[in-house]
């Protein structure tokens, strides 16, 4: 191989190294739950995310776990977010070193590359994020969690974000019973009422007309008086005994 070609070779190998060197983050989402886990989430439901971002600086060109110009973007769709974040420094020759981060509330947490900036280390974020699903007017996709990574112009970097999206759904509605349908002329609908027999009372025969008046509802009672012919006998005799006496 002539010179040429060998310096063209180390010219395009040290243009690579300079495309993936310091200006190269690697970190990883790991743990990641969401409870409840399964879909759709009705609206207004709690919901609770958990999850790990590994920082490495074993696998970065630059020998930091993070670069410090740049910074972690976390963003969700969930309502009443509240973020707490907890960073472990991990070193092998003594025991993790645990920082607990400003607790925070909207849909972004963003943490500054400074922050995540160590030299041949291990760093683990651990996060908990408490919310709940948005009141949608239709059953949609939201992002329930978004880490990324942005430079210092807040540019995403290509290759550097993980996006997880869960659907939500909007609950059927309760059916209203319709009422029965009041009737109408024309019905053919019959309704059958059953009642008791009513007791009558027997009827008494009307008494047969004797010239008196009588009053409606009023029974007529009679007596039978003295013989015409023998008060007239015995007023003849009291006659005759009277003139004999005044004689």
């Amino acid at each position: 191989m002539g010179p040429g070609k060998g310096w063209y070779s180390l010219t395009c190998a040290l243009l690579i190294l300079c495309a993936i060197g310091p200006g190269v983050s690697a970190w990883t989402v790991q743990s990641l739950v969401v409870k409840p886990s399964g879909e759709p989430v009705p609206p207004g439901t709690p919901v609770t995310i958990s999850y790990t971002v590994h920082f490495d600086s074993r696998t970065t060109g630059g020998g930091e776990t993070f670069d410090a110009g740049h910074s972690l973007d976390m963003v969700t769709g969930l309502d009443n977010a509240k973020w707490a974040a907890t960073l472990v420094n991990i070193n092998e020759d003594r025991a993790p070193i645990t920082t607990q981060l400003d607790r925070k509330t909207g849909a972004r947490c963003r943490i500054d590359g400074w922050t995540l900036s160590y030299g041949n280390a291990e760093l683990n974020l651990v996060v908990t994020l408490q919310g709940t699903a948005p009141d949608v007017p239709s059953a949609q996709e939201i992002t329930m969690i978004r880490v990324e990574e942005l430079d210092s112009g807040a540019e995403e970097v290509p290759g550097a974000s993980t996006l997880v999206q869960y659907q939500v759904g909007v609950p059927t509605a309760a059916t209203t019973p319709r009422p029965a349908p009041a009737s109408v002329p024309g019905d053919t609908t019959r309704t059958f009422v059953t009642t008791a027999p009513v007791a009558t009372a027997p009827v008494i025969p009307a008494p047969a007309a004797t010239g008196l008046a009588t009053s409606p509802g009023v029974r007529q009672t009679y007596s039978y008086g003295p013989d015409p012919l023998l008060t007239a006998g015995l007023l003849a005799v009291a006659g005759v005994v009277a003139r004999k006496a005044r004689e």
